[in-house]
């Protein structure tokens, strides 16, 4: 791994670039201001001694830029990891991060893995202070991370397998196989594409439970427009058609949790909270819903079509626990199974 500072544009400026050079498979990344790295497959015999030679950096750079032109800040080498602890969790000490999981870095996935962690988790320590199920709300954070965690970081092996064949035999078999993927629509998905959906823990058991929510831009009664994450506080949610809002209005207050109109058009002074949002009434339309119940982490807790179920979820997610002090204290939960998300 090399970084640098260069003052020129080097190689497409906000686009990572993968070379499957069976010679030698290498990554450039671009960073912030003028930070810009390289990454360079050791090949069979070689050394981390030899490999931060000078001479050996200035070749392994030479297509892009001279070590003449920029500030050399570090060059080392290092091993990838795929590892996952045992168990995440022992009392009241939590593991997140590097310390639950390490990944190879093909995906990018390392620093957004940890950021999932505690956001999984902090809302539901929170809530357990406050008088929550405490157990239930505890447990959920790694049956619902660890198997998130574990298939992200088999996308990043299975990457990684196909960006470092040395063989060129291999290699060109690979490059053969993934432009008729290209061509045919049939390219593998991954992190860029779309998060898969967690799979089990604190949800209902109905269409989208799992989903981490679109983030839409929406707009207050009083006419200001924000991105939902600055504007509704990290706790329960509710998001709705524009035909189906008003019906769960009156739970959602009694409860105090605010609701999200999802409209084409835009909003007006005093109508509350509206998204306007074409991809969220199209979100609506594949999931056969006109109710997301959300939850702190703006994960969806369940979508529903009718108002009794839609509030049934709400009351439920509730009793469970809410990260943020209410007014009121929420009514005792409905009887209703929770289970892994479909």
């Amino acid at each position: 791994m090399i970084d640098l500072r260069c003052d020129r544009e080097l190689g497409r400026p906000n686009e990572s670039e993968m070379f499957c050079d069976p010679r030698r498979p290498s990554t450039r990344v671009p960073g912030p201001g003028r930070h810009h790295r390289w990454e360079f497959m050791l090949l069979p015999g070689e050394t981390p001694e030899h490999m931060q030679r000078p001479d050996v950096i200035r070749a392994l750079l030479q297509p892009w830029v001279s070590l003449d032109e920029v500030e050399l800040l570090r060059a080392s080498v290092y091993r990838f990891h795929s590892l996952i602890a045992e168990r995440w969790r022992d009392g009241l000490v939590f593991l997140a991060g590097d310390a639950a999981h390490q990944t190879p870095p093909f995906l990018g996935q390392g620093l957004c893995h940890g950021i999932r962690d505690v956001q999984n988790l902090i809302w539901k320590i929170a809530a357990a202070t406050r008088g929550g199920r405490t157990e239930p709300l505890l447990e959920s954070y790694e049956a619902e991370r660890r198997p998130h965690v574990t298939r992200i970081i088999n996308m990043a092996v299975q990457a990684g397998r196909e960006i470092c064949l040395l063989d060129p035999a291999s290699a060109a078999e690979r490059d053969q196989r993934l432009r008729r993927a290209v061509l045919t629509g049939e390219l593998p998905r991954t992190t860029f594409q779309g998060l898969p959906p967690l799979e089990a823990g604190l949800f209902s058991r109905t269409t989208a439970a799992g989903e981490l929510f679109p983030q839409p831009a929406i707009r207050s009664g009083q006419g200001h427009v924000a991105l939902f994450d600055d504007l509704v506080l990290p706790d329960v949610a509710v998001v709705a058609t524009s035909d189906a809002a008003p019906a769960i209005s009156a739970a959602a207050a009694e409860l105090d949790v605010p609701v999200v109109a999802v409209s084409g058009m835009p909003a007006k002074h005093g109508t509350g909270l509206i998204a306007t949002s074409g991809h969220l009434a199209k979100w609506f339309e594949e999931r056969g819903g006109r109710f997301a119940v959300l939850r702190p982490d703006r994960y969806v807790f369940g979508v529903a079509s009718e108002t009794d179920e839609a509030e049934a979820m709400l009351r439920h997610l509730c009793a469970s626990g809410r990260p943020l002090r209410r007014h009121r204290p929420p009514p005792a939960a409905p009887d209703i199974s929770t289970g892994p998300a479909r």
